[in-house]
């Protein structure tokens, strides 16, 4: 696939959606995803899974078990960062993200889809940036 900007995109999805008591769906997934874009590539694997009482509060864990983006003077590498999503309504939080099950990096946040308002936070403490050789504290 061809996106704007010579970014080049190829790839496997594989979904299934499940609903074993009425309207309470169960989601699944895979993605495994790559590609070039003008300055360099990437590289990820990542799976899927959603569910909740109904469509409108479905909790969704996301699991990105590598990443990988390259470019000539710099190399950003992501092992095992998982997320917890969840909808409510007209609103998507960002309740958990974490790197490798630790407090290394962390996030989360909201948006909701009726006002646009959001809002976001991210705590980077001994976050190895990939352009320093090694750790530095964030603040």
């Amino acid at each position: 696939m061809t996106l704007p900007g010579q970014i080049r995109h190829s790839g496997e999805l594989e979904t299934s959606i499940d609903t074993p008591w009425a309207g309470q769906p169960q989601i699944k997934g895979s993605l495994h995803t790559q590609g070039k874009f003008a300055s360099g590539d990437w590289n990820s694997h990542m799976a899927l899974l959603g569910n909740g009482p109904s469509w409108d509060a479905v909790n969704w864990r996301v699991n990105v078990s590598d990443l990988e983006v390259r470019e000539p003077d710099r190399r950003l590498a992501l092992n095992d960062l998982s997320l917890l999503l969840v909808t409510r309504g007209n609103s998507i939080s960002l309740e958990d993200l974490r790197l490798a099950n630790t407090q290394t990096l962390r996030a989360g946040g909201n948006f909701s889809f009726d006002t646009r308002d959001w809002w976001a936070w991210l705590d980077t403490v001994m976050f190895k940036s990939p352009a320093s050789a090694s750790p530095s504290p964030c603040l």
